[in-house]
């Protein structure tokens, strides 16, 4: 997950603002900073508060425990700063910014250590470009530039260290099929084979045999893909038995593939659950969420549970609620509250086990206004 993780454990946060599936941002006229939290279980904790206010960022987990948040959304702003949280001390602290301002960019981490950042900037000069941030000294770097302009792309780690990138939109909102390759070794791009389906708003999941799933997203909805990465092909395998976009997807311990929630095409939050089993190309109903939800984020955790926070419902922009889906049952259990409402935020799997929960807005129906969420939690099941 968005998305972060993803090219780690499986798991996509899906921080993509795609207007249509937002009541919040069109009703949005002004933003405060600082939220009064929500009473919760024990098992969220404040921990910590973010350096600037951010929506639809990025959360990496690095190498060495500390995660990287960058860029994202202050309405209607695009940011291009980043900053550090240090586990050890809870604390956060602005790093180097980046060359560009993005929002709902991808970031994946590579094996040597660096973030690789590409796709939403909001900057013509940084349409195409990519760069690399060096936990070493704080300091982004250019590197190659993208083949394609893509904004909603998703992405994800290769088995062998690359990096593929495929689908979103162009600057004039057509949908993709392209995707490409970023090579570490020779910080360049290169195109592969097209989807079969142009798509956005949709994850990928790096699955057990190394080929990649392509699930879900606006314009396609119930068609998947898998990516073969011996033979860069992609082609159709099942069909999602609800239609969804926005969802959260998260490689299980077993080999299969859970996807949750999302953004149905009667435009609301779904509720549905499905898993994925590669060895038939099925995807099979399970037990569904107790509150449909899009916008949302999700963490696979150690015991290979899989937690969801957050998101927006049919009457909410911006909730507390969290699930625990259950890997050995196929259900989904409470997992309390957490103590900020939030959607378009992020979840990141820490070196300990707990879950750090960062950024997000929520809408305040009092005053019909956004409100962007300071104080970070952390999750443990502990």
């Amino acid at each position: 997950m968005k998305h972060s993780r993803s090219s780690q454990t499986g798991l996509f946060h899906p921080a993509r603002f795609f207007t249509n599936a937002s009541r919040c941002f069109l009703v949005a006229a002004s933003l405060a900073l600082i939220v009064e939290p929500v009473a919760a279980a024990a098992r969220f904790i404040v921990s910590g508060s973010l350096t600037s206010a951010r929506s639809s960022h990025t959360a990496t987990l690095l190498l060495d425990g500390r995660v990287l948040v960058a860029g994202g959304t202050v309405f209607p702003h695009a940011l291009h700063s980043a900053e550090i949280y240090d586990p050890a001390t809870k604390t956060w602290s602005a790093t180097g910014s980046m060359l560009f301002s993005r929002t709902n960019q991808i970031a994946v981490l590579l094996p040597n250590g660096k973030v690789l950042v590409a796709t939403g900037a909001t900057s013509p000069a940084g349409y195409l470009s990519a760069e690399l941030y060096d936990p070493a000294t704080g300091v982004w770097s250019a590197t190659g530039n993208m083949m394609v302009d893509r904004r909603h792309a998703a992405a994800t780690l290769l088995a062998d260290g690359r990096v593929l990138v495929a689908g979103g939109y162009d600057r004039t909102g057509t949908g993709l099929t392209s995707a490409e390759i970023y090579d570490p070794a020779t910080a360049s791009w290169s195109f592969t084979d097209k989807l079969n389906r142009s798509r956005y708003d949709f994850t990928l999941t790096l699955l057990s045999s190394g080929d990649v799933l392509a699930t879900g997203g606006s314009q396609v909805y119930s068609e998947t893909e898998l990516y073969h990465t011996v033979t860069a092909t992609w082609t159709l395998t099942g069909k999602l038995n609800t239609a969804l976009s926005l969802s959260v997807t998260a490689l299980l311990v077993d080999g299969t593939v859970l996807n949750a929630g999302g953004f149905s095409q009667s435009n609301t939050s779904s509720a549905e659950s499905e898993v994925y089993d590669e060895q038939t190309g099925d995807w099979t109903l399970t037990d569904s969420l107790a509150i449909g939800r899009h916008f949302h984020a999700g963490a696979l955790l150690p015991n290979g549970q899989v937690l969801v926070t957050g998101g927006q419902t049919l009457t909410t922009c911006g909730i507390t609620s969290a699930e625990l889906f259950q890997s050995s049952t196929k259900t989904w259990v409470s997992a309390g509250n957490m103590r900020y409402r939030r959607e378009l935020h992020t979840a990141t799997l820490l070196l300990d086990g707990s879950v750090l929960i960062a950024g997000g807005i929520y809408l305040d129906e009092n005053v019909s206004r956004q409100r962007s969420v300071l104080p970070t939690e952390i999750y443990t099941s502990r």
